[in-house]
């Protein structure tokens, strides 16, 4: 059936030919952020978050804000410590173990900052967006029914 088939007009859409187009993991996008939102209590910010600084070993709150274009304080107080107090986020480094990281972080002593990493949790919280993009694993979202 052509483009311009006065059938394909009354249709609510149509699909293009698998051969325009690879691949559209994109596309779920917004439901899988639904999805984990709903199982996992984390919203699309510290997601996203989390998937930016999934490859680090570890970051500074001082560098993500700057990388980020985004308030120190701000990042610090609304992404970095709710991933924290959720076990998403933990803290490498830090003043306590400053007598080990003395040789490390020499010219750092005085305004001294902490390290912080996605932890093992977080990490698998990740993966697990990119398997359901990927189509691996299924999207679970509650099916909300009008009164």
């Amino acid at each position: 059936m052509s483009r311009h088939h006065s059938g394909r007009r009354r249709r609510e859409f149509a699909i293009l030919n698998s051969r325009y187009v690879n691949k559209n993991y994109l596309k779920s996008l917004s439901l899988v952020f639904r999805d984990i939102k709903e199982n996992y209590g984390v919203n699309q910010k510290e997601l996203e978050f989390m998937m930016y600084f999934y490859e680090y070993e570890f970051f500074t709150s001082h560098w993500a804000a700057s990388v980020l274009k985004r308030s120190q304080k701000k990042l610090y107080e609304r992404t970095i410590t709710p991933l924290r107090q959720q076990g998403l986020l933990e803290v490498v480094y830090n003043k306590s173990n400053a007598d080990f990281l003395g040789t490390i972080f020499a010219d750092e002593t005085k305004n001294y900052r902490s390290r912080y990493a996605v932890s093992q949790k977080g990490r698998l919280i990740v993966q697990r967006v990119y398997r359901k993009l990927e189509g691996d694993d299924p999207i679970k979202l509650e099916s909300r029914t009008s009164p």
